[in-house]
């Protein structure tokens, strides 16, 4: 079942969103699951989370690679039950789509090529956020990066001090934030700064071989670039039952002035007490940073017309990033969104160990980089789930 952008009169419409916010609240907790990025080379992503985040290669073939790595929801200061965290790279069969995308990590590749001098630019800001908060493991982490000769940017915010924030880029353009307690020196946010938000930290390789990480990567949040982030905040609000939370930016420049951001966090644990779980979504608007041959806009102007034209094939390289998150309320959802809704959002049904199971894949306007995956399909199945759903 499919939908895109539907015209629904008022009263069916408003119908479909008290529907929405009842399945939403259905929906919670949360467990997440994972996350699919379309890239060119699945083998090369693979092995880049392999050798500097200790990632564990779970399955490839000829078009994908299927890695576990880290677990979630982050437990900050605490400990608690989290589930295996699940990554899959897929290059696109068809060739017309390998083209594209090909293209499109060019451009991704002529802009992270910045961070090398310091340069900070708005495709960054779509990026998987991953903590290491002990300052041991994060001076390891680094030294990897050094090792490596991998370049890194470091972002230092007031609010916690000794905090450091050490963003890479992947090989296909994928932006990896691994936070924790660091030895780095501190580097402040500035975005109303048009290049170098980030001081460079482009350093020697290391005389020799970094230690091994032995804390587990925890995944805390998703951040993707949006051109408008408190609508697509409202989005995720409403539909996946998320909350909004404080962002802590505002006096560097995030507060409307040079750029604007939101936070939505996930009810991922059952008691909501305990705050110290922690899953999130962050969405970015930082329009004095460099963008390159696309816009944000134009980005999720393509996306549109790529559900448009794949309504019956969605193995379109855009439609193959998400974020795959567990609900037992999963057909909840696709009922409501049945009932009529403005949202892009396909609904399928796939056998998993000889049952039925419902995903939902969810459109969110202006966050174009990725699309929402919820499904009812068993947590210790995520690795089969990935490895062989086309959505």
């Amino acid at each position: 079942r499919f939908n895109y952008l539907s015209s629904t009169p008022f009263v069916a419409h408003m119908l479909a969103i008290v529907l929405a916010q009842a399945a939403a609240s259905s929906l919670a907790p949360y467990t997440p699951l994972g996350a699919s990025y379309a890239t060119s080379d699945p083998s090369a992503n693979a092995a880049f989370f392999a050798t500097y985040l200790n990632a564990t290669l779970v399955k490839q073939t000829a078009f994908t690679s299927v890695i576990r790595f880290g677990s979630a929801p982050a437990f900050v200061n605490t400990t608690g039950v989290a589930s295996p965290h699940y990554i899959r790279f897929v290059r696109p069969s068809n060739g017309t789509e390998l083209q594209q995308l090909r293209e499109y990590e060019t451009m991704l590749s002529g802009l992270h090529a910045g961070i090398a001098n310091g340069t900070y630019d708005q495709y960054m800001d779509s990026h998987l956020g991953v903590l290491l908060i002990d300052k041991a493991e994060h001076n390891k982490y680094v030294q990897r990066l050094r090792a490596g000769g991998v370049p890194f940017l470091v972002r230092c915010g007031e609010e916690l001090p000794g905090f450091a924030s050490v963003f890479v880029a992947a090989p296909s353009g994928l932006v990896v934030e691994v936070s924790g307690y660091s030895d780095l020196p501190a580097v402040p946010w500035a975005f109303c700064s048009p290049t170098s938000e980030m001081a460079r930290r482009w350093l020697p390789r290391a005389a020799s071989p970094p230690h091994p990480l032995h804390a587990v990567p925890q995944i805390w949040k998703m951040t993707l670039q949006s051109s408008a982030p408190a609508e697509a905040q409202a989005v995720v609000n409403e539909t996946l039952a998320t909350r909004t939370t404080l962002q802590p930016h505002a006096d560097a420049g995030a507060n409307g002035t040079c750029a604007n951001i939101t936070w939505s966090a996930f009810e991922t644990c059952a008691s909501p007490t305990k705050t110290s779980c922690v899953y999130q979504v962050h969405f970015i608007e930082n329009p004095r940073k460099p963008v390159g041959s696309l816009s944000v806009r134009g980005l999720e102007q393509l996306a549109g017309r790529q559900w448009l034209r794949n309504m019956s094939d969605f193995r379109a390289w855009g439609l193959q990033n998400f974020v795959l998150l567990h609900s037992h309320g999963a057909s909840d959802l696709a009922r409501a969104l049945d009932q009529g809704t403005r949202l892009r959002y396909s609904v399928s049904s796939t056998a998993v160990r000889g049952v039925p199971r419902t995903s939902v894949m969810l459109a969110v306007p202006h966050a174009a980089t990725d699309q929402f995956v919820v499904t009812d399909a068993p947590v210790d199945a995520t690795a089969a789930f990935l490895a062989s759903a086309l959505m």
